[in-house]
């Protein structure tokens, strides 16, 4: 099983778990911790996805495999009787909700939070993403370089962390003068959720939002899985970089 990067801040019995979306890291939620209101206590932890940051690869990346890894990192974190809770994003969402699907996993979260889940997808966008998984990483002759690319190819581009480096573990240098992304492009070989599956077998509470400017989601789509659907105001796709405040609102 692949070595998964994690930390955890703060301290307590209550556990909330963050997973970043497809080709970020779990430095994408730094703004959102640093904005974590007084009266909220607890341990966060944190983790880059298998084949993402510094995190291992695994030889596929469906999401019964994926999951698995996470269940296997998240374990040695669980509390004995304080709240377990998983927020996802994007990509991250979906695992999420795999993660508290079968009770294989071990302890079922309390609640699953599933924020920006893309669940419409065309057959062209699945047939690229597909292709990208077969070719070779893209090089840069230089960090700066390479961290544009993953700015840009992340969503992370033009938005406002408050200062805080949300790139970290994004990019690494493969050989002297050559950068390339950390993701493992085997990661896009992905089949897109079947959330009829996955929100029809849960074991837990679940509650799905999203940005009210996320143009990836489909909200008429998404509110078939949760009527109590959240829109969140003040931000896009990555909201807990554009106003995470509002995502601390919701879980509240």
């Amino acid at each position: 099983m692949a070595a998964l990067h994690s930390q955890v801040i703060g301290s307590g019995e209550d556990l909330l778990v963050l997973l970043h979306g497809m080709g970020t890291t779990s430095a994408i939620w730094r703004p959102f911790i640093a904005a974590r209101p007084g009266a909220w206590s607890g341990r966060i932890l944190i983790l880059d996805l298998p084949g993402h940051g510094a995190s291992g690869r695994l030889e596929r990346y469906d999401m019964p495999s994926v999951a698995a890894a996470l269940a296997e990192a998240i374990e040695a974190h669980l509390p004995e009787s304080g709240a377990y809770r998983v927020l996802g994003h994007s990509y991250g969402g979906a695992v999420a909700l795999e993660l508290a699907r079968v009770s294989a996993w071990g302890r079922t979260p309390d609640v699953i939070y599933g924020l920006g889940i893309k669940t419409v997808w065309s057959q062209v966008e699945i047939e690229g993403m597909h292709r990208l998984a077969q070719k070779p990483p893209r090089l840069f002759s230089d960090a700066r370089s390479a961290r544009d690319w993953y700015l840009k190819v992340s969503g992370l581009a033009g938005l406002h962390a408050g200062g805080l480096d949300c790139t970290t573990r994004g990019v690494y240098e493969i050989s002297p003068g050559q950068w390339c992304l950390a993701q493992d492009p085997g990661v896009n070989a992905f089949t897109p959720p079947d959330m009829t599956a996955l929100a029809g077998s849960l074991r837990c509470r679940f509650s799905l939002g999203y940005g009210a400017d996320d143009t990836m989601v489909d909200a008429a789509d998404l509110a078939r899985f949760d009527p109590a659907l959240r829109c969140l105001d003040g931000g896009g796709h990555n909201i807990m970089v554009d106003n995470p405040q509002a995502v601390w609102d919701w879980l509240r």
